[in-house]
């Protein structure tokens, strides 16, 4: 016979009776399931089915059941929390497809459903808001702080910034390797020059800032052929790089050979 539970009953239910696994369960409390109760989850069985599974837990293969059974807390604890983040989720993407500036943050190369609404989140609506590319820089913690004292100058990544933000772009400008050339041949110029990963990644995410920067101050998208013909344009040393990348792939670990 199929069981109709229901997940929140069921876990109310682990969280007042199962007891851990090896332990004698309370015959008394146990019994209760005969009665009416309001975290009942044997819903549509009669007495007589509720009595059969009740002796099932009280054999010895019954103690084998109780052990599967008490994990059960936690998996529908899991499936409460995937239910709440699918909740999330779809909130997300609603509130991103209507907001005017969806076009933009959707035609960044791999941003996609994930990355995009983070970046836009960041932004906002309000343009005076940063007025220049820098104030977004410092305000993410992507630009580097620079310390000068005589003749010495040391330089290291800001700490006092909001980490989610900073964190968006780091991981945004590591998945555009994959999905734009010039950021591919930006990355493999940075490694090329004894950069750490990381270290590339977050000068990456600074020229990127001030890429989607113009384009949010301009509300006009992203496109990566106009990008690729200012480079040419202003003879930057990116597009001698742009014939050694494959879109997909690592430019570091997988360099393009030619033939």
């Amino acid at each position: 016979m199929a069981l109709l539970i229901n997940p929140m009953t069921t876990l109310l239910y682990c969280r007042r009776w199962v007891k851990p696994a090896g332990s004698q369960f309370n015959q008394t409390k146990t019994m209760t399931m005969n009665t009416p109760h309001p975290y009942d989850l044997l819903i549509g069985l009669d007495r007589s089915d509720r009595k059969a599974d009740l002796h099932l837990i009280h054999t010895r293969t019954g103690q084998r059941h109780s052990q599967i059974i008490d994990t059960a807390p936690e998996a529908l604890w899991e499936w409460l929390l995937q239910q709440t983040i699918q909740t999330f989720d779809q909130e997300i993407a609603r509130a991103f497809g209507e907001h005017p500036d969806q076009p933009i943050f959707s035609s960044l190369p791999g941003a996609g459903p994930v990355l995009a609404p983070r970046l836009l989140a960041t932004f906002g609506a309000e343009r005076g808001r940063f007025q220049e590319a820098g104030h977004l820089q410092c305000y993410t913690g992507v630009a580097p702080v620079t310390k000068r004292s005589g003749g010495k100058c040391h330089i290291h990544r800001r700490y006092c910034c909001p980490k989610f933000h900073r964190q968006s772009f780091h991981e945004y400008a590591k998945e555009s390797i994959l999905w734009s050339r010039w950021a591919a041949a930006y990355y493999l110029q940075q490694r090329t020059k004894g950069c750490h990963h990381h270290t590339a990644v977050r000068a990456l995410a600074f020229k990127w800032q001030r890429v989607i920067w113009r384009c949010w101050q301009n509300r006009t998208p992203y496109e990566e052929n106009i990008y690729e013909a200012a480079l040419r344009k202003a003879n930057s040393p990116l597009v001698a790089l742009l014939d050694h990348v494959e879109l997909g792939k690592s430019p570091f670990k997988n360099p393009v050979k030619k033939t």
